[in-house]
Protein backbone atom coordinates (compact mmCIF):
# COMPACT_ATOMS: atom_id res chain seq x y z
CA UNK A 1 0.00 0.00 0.00
CA UNK A 2 1.48 3.33 -1.00
CA UNK A 3 0.61 6.71 -0.51
CA UNK A 4 1.27 7.78 -4.33
CA UNK A 5 -0.42 5.02 -5.60
CA UNK A 6 -4.13 5.41 -3.13
CA UNK A 7 -4.44 8.73 -2.74
CA UNK A 8 -7.64 8.29 -0.62
CA UNK A 9 -5.42 6.63 2.04
CA UNK A 10 -3.40 9.74 2.77
CA UNK A 11 -7.16 11.71 2.87
CA UNK A 12 -8.88 8.89 5.47
CA UNK A 13 -5.61 8.94 7.41
CA UNK A 14 -5.69 12.70 7.76
CA UNK A 15 -9.51 12.23 8.79
CA UNK A 16 -8.57 9.85 11.53
CA UNK A 17 -5.85 11.68 13.20
CA UNK A 18 -8.32 14.75 13.07
CA UNK A 19 -10.82 12.42 14.80
CA UNK A 20 -8.05 10.67 17.53
CA UNK A 21 -7.42 14.41 18.52
CA UNK A 22 -10.80 15.18 18.75
CA UNK A 23 -11.87 12.67 20.77
CA UNK A 24 -9.22 12.50 23.19
CA UNK A 25 -9.89 16.35 23.71
CA UNK A 26 -13.59 15.56 24.41
CA UNK A 27 -12.97 13.19 26.89
CA UNK A 28 -10.55 15.49 28.92
CA UNK A 29 -12.99 18.10 28.99
CA UNK A 30 -16.01 15.67 30.07
CA UNK A 31 -14.03 14.45 32.57
CA UNK A 32 -14.10 17.58 34.55
CA UNK A 33 -17.51 18.88 33.52
CA UNK A 34 -19.34 15.93 33.87
CA UNK A 35 -22.02 15.81 36.74
CA UNK A 36 -23.50 12.77 35.50
CA UNK A 37 -23.64 9.09 37.48
CA UNK A 38 -21.20 7.49 34.96
CA UNK A 39 -19.07 9.78 33.69
CA UNK A 40 -15.29 9.19 32.37
CA UNK A 41 -13.21 8.08 34.45
CA UNK A 42 -15.47 7.10 37.96
CA UNK A 43 -13.78 3.93 38.08
CA UNK A 44 -10.21 4.91 37.79
CA UNK A 45 -9.81 8.79 37.60
CA UNK A 46 -5.75 8.92 38.00
CA UNK A 47 -5.82 5.98 34.69
CA UNK A 48 -8.33 8.06 33.33
CA UNK A 49 -6.43 11.03 33.34
CA UNK A 50 -2.97 9.99 32.68
CA UNK A 51 -3.79 7.67 29.85
CA UNK A 52 -6.30 10.42 28.01
CA UNK A 53 -3.48 13.26 28.51
CA UNK A 54 -1.20 10.88 27.19
CA UNK A 55 -3.44 10.24 23.98
CA UNK A 56 -4.22 13.39 23.36
CA UNK A 57 -0.41 14.23 23.43
CA UNK A 58 0.32 11.50 21.16
CA UNK A 59 -2.48 11.79 18.56
CA UNK A 60 -1.00 15.45 18.08
CA UNK A 61 2.42 14.00 17.93
CA UNK A 62 1.58 11.51 15.40
CA UNK A 63 -1.01 13.94 13.18
CA UNK A 64 2.05 16.95 12.48
CA UNK A 65 4.10 14.19 11.56
CA UNK A 66 1.89 12.08 9.35
CA UNK A 67 -0.24 15.40 7.48
CA UNK A 68 2.64 16.74 5.89
CA UNK A 69 4.77 14.04 5.84
CA UNK A 70 2.58 11.01 4.63
CA UNK A 71 6.12 8.84 4.45
CA UNK A 72 4.46 6.01 6.65
CA UNK A 73 1.14 4.99 4.23
CA UNK A 74 3.67 2.88 2.63
CA UNK A 75 4.51 0.93 6.05
CA UNK A 76 1.83 -1.03 6.69
CA UNK A 77 4.01 -2.44 10.21
CA UNK A 78 4.44 1.07 11.48
CA UNK A 79 0.42 1.92 10.98
CA UNK A 80 -0.56 -1.15 12.28
CA UNK A 81 1.67 -0.51 15.62
CA UNK A 82 0.21 2.99 16.00
CA UNK A 83 -3.19 1.87 15.81
CA UNK A 84 -2.63 -1.24 18.62
CA UNK A 85 -1.31 1.67 20.56
CA UNK A 86 -4.59 3.29 19.61
CA UNK A 87 -6.44 0.02 20.63
CA UNK A 88 -4.77 -0.08 24.05
CA UNK A 89 -5.21 3.75 25.09
CA UNK A 90 -9.27 3.24 24.44
CA UNK A 91 -9.14 -0.23 26.20
CA UNK A 92 -7.82 1.35 29.55
CA UNK A 93 -10.47 4.71 29.23
CA UNK A 94 -12.88 2.18 28.88
CA UNK A 95 -11.97 0.04 32.17
CA UNK A 96 -11.30 3.14 34.04
CA UNK A 97 -14.81 4.40 33.23
CA UNK A 98 -16.69 0.70 34.08
CA UNK A 99 -15.85 -1.02 31.26
CA UNK A 100 -18.83 -1.97 28.76
CA UNK A 101 -21.20 -0.09 30.63
CA UNK A 102 -19.76 3.07 30.13
CA UNK A 103 -20.83 2.31 26.11
CA UNK A 104 -16.90 3.50 25.43
CA UNK A 105 -15.76 0.52 23.77
CA UNK A 106 -18.24 1.28 20.67
CA UNK A 107 -14.99 3.98 20.07
CA UNK A 108 -12.69 0.73 19.10
CA UNK A 109 -14.94 0.30 16.11
CA UNK A 110 -13.47 3.20 14.01
CA UNK A 111 -10.31 2.19 15.16
CA UNK A 112 -10.96 -0.89 13.40
CA UNK A 113 -12.20 0.30 10.70
CA UNK A 114 -9.60 2.68 10.08
CA UNK A 115 -7.34 0.00 10.14
CA UNK A 116 -9.21 -2.22 7.92
CA UNK A 117 -8.88 0.46 5.30
CA UNK A 118 -5.69 1.51 5.90
CA UNK A 119 -3.91 -1.64 6.43
CA UNK A 120 -5.42 -5.01 4.72
CA UNK A 121 -4.56 -9.12 5.15
CA UNK A 122 -3.63 -10.02 8.38
CA UNK A 123 -2.14 -6.86 10.15
CA UNK A 124 -6.16 -5.48 10.02
CA UNK A 125 -7.53 -8.88 11.23
CA UNK A 126 -4.86 -8.75 13.67
CA UNK A 127 -6.05 -5.27 15.02
CA UNK A 128 -9.40 -6.73 15.28
CA UNK A 129 -8.10 -9.44 17.24
CA UNK A 130 -6.46 -7.62 19.45
CA UNK A 131 -9.03 -5.31 20.50
CA UNK A 132 -11.57 -8.42 21.04
CA UNK A 133 -8.99 -9.55 23.22
CA UNK A 134 -8.30 -6.47 25.22
CA UNK A 135 -11.81 -5.96 25.87
CA UNK A 136 -12.60 -9.50 27.08
CA UNK A 137 -9.75 -9.01 29.11
CA UNK A 138 -10.84 -5.88 31.00
CA UNK A 139 -13.94 -6.93 31.75
CA UNK A 140 -12.44 -10.34 33.42
CA UNK A 141 -10.38 -8.38 35.44
CA UNK A 142 -12.90 -5.39 36.31
CA UNK A 143 -14.94 -8.39 37.08
CA UNK A 144 -12.40 -9.78 39.41
CA UNK A 145 -11.46 -6.35 40.93
CA UNK A 146 -14.64 -5.05 41.82
CA UNK A 147 -18.34 -6.20 42.89
CA UNK A 148 -20.03 -6.23 39.50
CA UNK A 149 -22.02 -8.91 38.78
CA UNK A 150 -20.02 -9.74 35.45
CA UNK A 151 -22.65 -9.48 33.15
CA UNK A 152 -20.99 -7.89 30.29
CA UNK A 153 -18.77 -10.57 28.98
CA UNK A 154 -21.77 -11.11 26.93
CA UNK A 155 -21.54 -7.43 25.09
CA UNK A 156 -17.68 -7.53 24.84
CA UNK A 157 -17.89 -10.65 22.88
CA UNK A 158 -20.85 -9.47 20.81
CA UNK A 159 -18.57 -6.28 20.22
CA UNK A 160 -15.36 -8.34 19.38
CA UNK A 161 -17.52 -10.19 17.00
CA UNK A 162 -18.45 -6.92 15.80
CA UNK A 163 -15.17 -5.56 15.48
CA UNK A 164 -14.14 -8.69 13.27
CA UNK A 165 -16.99 -8.21 11.11
CA UNK A 166 -16.24 -4.60 10.73
CA UNK A 167 -12.80 -5.28 9.64
CA UNK A 168 -13.58 -8.01 7.33
CA UNK A 169 -16.43 -5.73 5.40
CA UNK A 170 -13.73 -2.75 5.06
CA UNK A 171 -10.84 -4.99 4.23
CA UNK A 172 -13.40 -6.10 1.45
CA UNK A 173 -14.05 -2.50 0.22
CA UNK A 174 -10.69 -1.48 0.68
CA UNK A 175 -9.56 -4.05 -1.85
CA UNK A 176 -11.98 -3.34 -4.59
CA UNK A 177 -10.92 0.47 -4.09
CA UNK A 178 -7.47 -0.36 -4.34
CA UNK A 179 -8.44 -2.85 -7.29
CA UNK A 180 -10.38 0.03 -8.93
CA UNK A 181 -7.68 2.58 -8.46
CA UNK A 182 -5.22 0.59 -9.59
CA UNK A 183 -7.55 -0.12 -13.29
CA UNK A 184 -8.12 3.57 -13.40
CA UNK A 185 -4.66 4.35 -13.38
CA UNK A 186 -4.00 1.88 -15.74
CA UNK A 187 -6.45 2.87 -17.97
CA UNK A 188 -5.15 6.18 -17.83
CA UNK A 189 -1.36 5.34 -18.63
CA UNK A 190 -3.11 3.43 -21.53
CA UNK A 191 -5.27 5.95 -23.09
CA UNK A 192 -1.80 8.51 -22.59
CA UNK A 193 0.16 5.85 -24.33
CA UNK A 194 -2.61 5.51 -27.25
CA UNK A 195 -2.94 9.54 -27.42
CA UNK A 196 1.34 9.24 -28.13
CA UNK A 197 0.81 7.03 -30.58
CA UNK A 198 -1.88 8.73 -32.66
CA UNK A 199 0.51 11.57 -32.06
CA UNK A 200 3.25 9.92 -33.95
CA UNK A 201 1.31 8.24 -36.30
CA UNK A 202 -0.34 11.46 -37.58
CA UNK A 203 2.82 13.26 -37.37
CA UNK A 204 4.61 11.13 -39.73
CA UNK A 205 2.02 11.27 -42.58
CA UNK A 206 2.55 12.51 -45.54
CA UNK A 207 -0.98 13.76 -45.72
CA UNK A 208 -1.61 17.01 -43.91
CA UNK A 209 -4.31 17.06 -41.46
CA UNK A 210 -6.16 20.56 -39.71
CA UNK A 211 -8.73 20.15 -37.28
CA UNK A 212 -10.89 23.23 -37.12
CA UNK A 213 -13.80 24.55 -35.33
CA UNK A 214 -16.80 25.84 -36.95
CA UNK A 215 -15.95 29.10 -37.15
CA UNK A 216 -12.36 28.06 -39.36
CA UNK A 217 -10.12 28.33 -36.57
CA UNK A 218 -7.34 25.78 -36.14
CA UNK A 219 -7.49 23.48 -33.36
CA UNK A 220 -4.39 21.15 -34.33
CA UNK A 221 -2.52 20.23 -37.10
CA UNK A 222 0.23 18.26 -37.89
CA UNK A 223 3.57 18.95 -39.48
CA UNK A 224 2.88 17.69 -43.02
CA UNK A 225 -0.08 20.54 -43.40
CA UNK A 226 2.26 23.15 -42.01
CA UNK A 227 4.94 22.01 -44.73
CA UNK A 228 2.11 21.55 -47.67
CA UNK A 229 0.63 25.20 -46.44
CA UNK A 230 3.41 26.68 -45.40
CA UNK A 231 1.81 27.70 -41.94
CA UNK A 232 4.55 28.77 -40.26
CA UNK A 233 5.67 30.93 -43.68
CA UNK A 234 2.31 32.53 -43.52
CA UNK A 235 3.13 33.67 -39.69
CA UNK A 236 6.66 34.54 -40.09
CA UNK A 237 6.16 36.53 -43.99
CA UNK A 238 2.85 37.69 -44.09
CA UNK A 239 4.49 41.11 -45.57
CA UNK A 240 5.30 39.13 -48.76
CA UNK A 241 3.04 39.75 -51.52
CA UNK A 242 2.54 36.23 -52.25
CA UNK A 243 1.25 34.97 -48.72
CA UNK A 244 -0.54 37.98 -47.67
CA UNK A 245 -3.39 36.97 -48.22
CA UNK A 246 -3.51 34.44 -45.32
CA UNK A 247 -6.65 34.31 -43.31
CA UNK A 248 -7.73 35.52 -39.82
CA UNK A 249 -8.56 32.10 -39.30
CA UNK A 250 -5.02 30.87 -39.64
CA UNK A 251 -5.89 28.93 -43.30
CA UNK A 252 -4.84 30.20 -46.60
CA UNK A 253 -7.08 32.11 -47.75
CA UNK A 254 -7.50 29.95 -51.01
CA UNK A 255 -8.12 26.68 -48.48
CA UNK A 256 -10.69 28.86 -46.41
CA UNK A 257 -12.84 29.29 -49.35
CA UNK A 258 -12.86 25.88 -50.77
CA UNK A 259 -13.83 25.23 -46.66
CA UNK A 260 -16.88 27.74 -47.19
CA UNK A 261 -17.80 25.92 -50.11
CA UNK A 262 -17.70 22.85 -48.56
CA UNK A 263 -20.27 23.85 -45.89
CA UNK A 264 -22.81 25.28 -48.09
CA UNK A 265 -22.55 22.03 -50.07
CA UNK A 266 -20.57 18.88 -49.39
CA UNK A 267 -21.38 16.91 -52.68
CA UNK A 268 -19.50 19.76 -54.55
CA UNK A 269 -16.24 18.56 -56.71
CA UNK A 270 -13.49 20.78 -55.34
CA UNK A 271 -10.61 21.78 -57.85
CA UNK A 272 -6.78 21.45 -56.76
CA UNK A 273 -5.56 24.91 -55.46
CA UNK A 274 -1.66 25.76 -54.97
CA UNK A 275 -0.66 28.04 -51.58
CA UNK A 276 2.19 29.72 -53.14
CA UNK A 277 2.91 30.27 -56.87
CA UNK A 278 6.17 27.62 -56.70
CA UNK A 279 4.51 25.61 -54.10
CA UNK A 280 2.75 21.65 -54.92
CA UNK A 281 -0.57 21.63 -56.34
CA UNK A 282 -2.77 20.57 -53.41
CA UNK A 283 -6.12 18.42 -52.83
CA UNK A 284 -8.42 19.13 -50.04
CA UNK A 285 -11.37 17.19 -48.81
CA UNK A 286 -13.36 18.08 -45.51
CA UNK A 287 -15.43 15.85 -43.18
CA UNK A 288 -17.28 16.89 -40.04
CA UNK A 289 -16.32 15.11 -36.60
CA UNK A 290 -19.63 14.74 -35.67
CA UNK A 291 -22.15 15.08 -39.13
CA UNK A 292 -25.17 15.45 -36.33
CA UNK A 293 -24.23 18.72 -35.52
CA UNK A 294 -21.99 21.97 -36.06
CA UNK A 295 -19.00 20.02 -35.17
CA UNK A 296 -15.05 20.55 -35.92
CA UNK A 297 -13.76 19.75 -39.17
CA UNK A 298 -11.19 17.79 -40.04
CA UNK A 299 -9.25 18.84 -43.35
CA UNK A 300 -7.23 16.49 -45.43
CA UNK A 301 -4.33 17.82 -47.51
CA UNK A 302 -2.58 15.37 -50.03
CA UNK A 303 0.19 16.41 -52.71
CA UNK A 304 -1.04 16.18 -56.33
CA UNK A 305 2.50 15.97 -57.58
CA UNK A 306 2.60 12.62 -55.49
CA UNK A 307 -0.24 11.37 -57.33
CA UNK A 308 0.98 12.55 -60.73
CA UNK A 309 4.06 11.24 -60.36
CA UNK A 310 2.98 7.47 -59.83
CA UNK A 311 0.33 7.78 -62.65
CA UNK A 312 3.01 8.79 -64.88
CA UNK A 313 5.60 5.92 -63.51
CA UNK A 314 2.75 3.67 -64.28
CA UNK A 315 1.98 5.20 -67.64
CA UNK A 316 5.49 4.16 -68.35
CA UNK A 317 5.80 1.36 -66.60
CA UNK A 318 2.47 0.05 -69.31
CA UNK A 319 4.39 1.83 -72.01
CA UNK A 320 7.48 -0.23 -71.31
CA UNK A 321 5.48 -3.56 -71.17
CA UNK A 322 4.12 -2.50 -74.57
CA UNK A 323 7.25 -1.42 -76.04
CA UNK A 324 8.61 -5.02 -74.83
CA UNK A 325 5.89 -6.68 -76.25
CA UNK A 326 5.87 -5.07 -79.65
CA UNK A 327 9.90 -5.70 -79.99
CA UNK A 328 9.57 -9.43 -79.06
CA UNK A 329 6.61 -9.34 -81.79
CA UNK A 330 8.85 -7.78 -84.22
CA UNK A 331 11.99 -9.60 -83.44
CA UNK A 332 10.69 -12.99 -85.01
CA UNK A 333 10.21 -11.51 -88.42
CA UNK A 334 13.13 -9.70 -88.74
CA UNK A 335 15.04 -13.00 -87.83
CA UNK A 336 12.86 -14.83 -90.79
CA UNK A 337 14.05 -11.84 -92.96
CA UNK A 338 17.76 -11.56 -91.65
CA UNK A 339 17.70 -16.25 -92.30
CA UNK A 340 16.40 -15.58 -95.88
CA UNK A 341 18.86 -12.94 -97.17
CA UNK A 342 21.31 -14.72 -95.58
CA UNK A 343 20.76 -18.10 -97.37
CA UNK A 344 19.76 -16.00 -100.68
CA UNK A 345 23.79 -14.70 -100.38
CA UNK A 346 25.06 -17.53 -100.42
CA UNK A 347 23.24 -18.69 -103.92
CA UNK A 348 25.68 -18.24 -107.04
CA UNK A 349 23.27 -17.14 -109.40
CA UNK A 350 23.52 -13.72 -107.55
CA UNK A 351 24.68 -10.76 -109.77
CA UNK A 352 26.91 -8.20 -108.06
CA UNK A 353 24.09 -5.45 -107.84
CA UNK A 354 22.12 -8.14 -106.57
CA UNK A 355 24.50 -8.95 -103.80
CA UNK A 356 24.63 -4.82 -103.53
CA UNK A 357 21.28 -5.09 -102.29
CA UNK A 358 21.45 -7.97 -100.16
CA UNK A 359 24.09 -6.40 -97.92
CA UNK A 360 22.01 -3.47 -97.65
CA UNK A 361 18.86 -5.32 -95.99
CA UNK A 362 21.15 -7.52 -93.91
CA UNK A 363 23.02 -3.80 -92.69
CA UNK A 364 19.85 -2.91 -91.93
CA UNK A 365 18.13 -5.89 -90.12
CA UNK A 366 21.56 -5.88 -87.75
CA UNK A 367 20.78 -2.37 -87.28
CA UNK A 368 16.95 -2.89 -86.59
CA UNK A 369 18.38 -5.95 -83.90
CA UNK A 370 20.33 -3.73 -82.41
CA UNK A 371 17.46 -1.13 -81.76
CA UNK A 372 15.04 -4.37 -80.87
CA UNK A 373 18.08 -5.13 -78.10
CA UNK A 374 18.33 -2.03 -76.19
CA UNK A 375 14.14 -1.39 -76.03
CA UNK A 376 14.36 -4.42 -74.57
CA UNK A 377 17.46 -3.94 -72.53
CA UNK A 378 15.80 -1.05 -71.30
CA UNK A 379 12.05 -2.69 -70.64
CA UNK A 380 14.15 -5.22 -68.28
CA UNK A 381 15.42 -2.12 -65.68
CA UNK A 382 18.71 -3.92 -64.93
CA UNK A 383 20.11 -3.16 -61.96
CA UNK A 384 22.71 -0.17 -62.86
CA UNK A 385 26.46 -0.75 -61.46
CA UNK A 386 29.86 0.62 -61.93
CA UNK A 387 32.11 -1.14 -64.66
CA UNK A 388 35.86 -0.61 -65.38
CA UNK A 389 36.19 -0.14 -68.88
CA UNK A 390 39.01 0.97 -71.23
CA UNK A 391 37.98 4.03 -72.80
CA UNK A 392 40.02 3.44 -76.22
CA UNK A 393 38.84 0.14 -76.66
CA UNK A 394 35.03 0.81 -76.15
CA UNK A 395 34.78 3.69 -78.63
CA UNK A 396 36.80 1.52 -81.29
CA UNK A 397 33.97 -0.86 -80.89
CA UNK A 398 31.45 1.92 -80.69
CA UNK A 399 32.87 3.52 -83.78
CA UNK A 400 32.70 -0.06 -85.64
CA UNK A 401 28.79 -0.20 -84.76
CA UNK A 402 28.22 2.97 -85.81
CA UNK A 403 29.88 2.61 -89.18
CA UNK A 404 27.74 -0.79 -89.42
CA UNK A 405 24.35 0.93 -88.97
CA UNK A 406 24.49 3.89 -90.41
CA UNK A 407 25.53 5.20 -93.74
CA UNK A 408 28.25 7.39 -93.76
CA UNK A 409 30.01 9.59 -96.71
CA UNK A 410 33.20 10.60 -94.77
CA UNK A 411 35.60 8.64 -92.22
CA UNK A 412 35.48 8.90 -88.27
CA UNK A 413 39.35 8.96 -86.64
CA UNK A 414 39.69 8.61 -83.23
CA UNK A 415 42.54 9.65 -81.47
CA UNK A 416 43.14 9.78 -77.41
CA UNK A 417 46.20 10.88 -75.83
CA UNK A 418 47.24 9.72 -73.45
CA UNK A 419 45.90 6.10 -74.65
CA UNK A 420 44.51 4.99 -71.29
CA UNK A 421 46.00 1.62 -70.63
CA UNK A 422 44.78 -1.26 -68.05
CA UNK A 423 46.71 -0.06 -65.26
CA UNK A 424 44.80 3.50 -66.07
CA UNK A 425 40.67 2.39 -66.60
CA UNK A 426 37.89 4.73 -66.89
CA UNK A 427 34.76 4.11 -64.83
CA UNK A 428 31.48 4.79 -66.29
Amino acid sequence: MEANKYPQNSRILKIYNIYRVVLSLILLLSFFSSTAAIKPGNHDPELFIYVTAAYFMFSLIIGLDFIPSKRYLNRPKIVSTILSLDIIALTLITYSTSGMVSGLGLLLLMTIAAGGILVTGILSTFLAAVASIALIYSEVYLSLTTNGSGNQYLQAGLLGILLFLTSLYLQMISERMQRAAALTEQQASNIVDLEQLNDLVIQRLRTGIIVVDYDNHILTRNSAAENLLSLNHHKLSTSVKENSSLAESGLPTKLKQQLENWKQDNQTKLPAFKVRRSGPQLQASFIHLNPKTESNILIFVDDNSQFLERARQLKLASLGRLTASIAHEIRNPLGAISHATQLLKESENISNEDQRFIEIVLSHSARVNLIIEDILQMSRHPEQRPEKINLYDWLEKFVQVYRASHSINGDISLEIRPRSTGNHPIFN
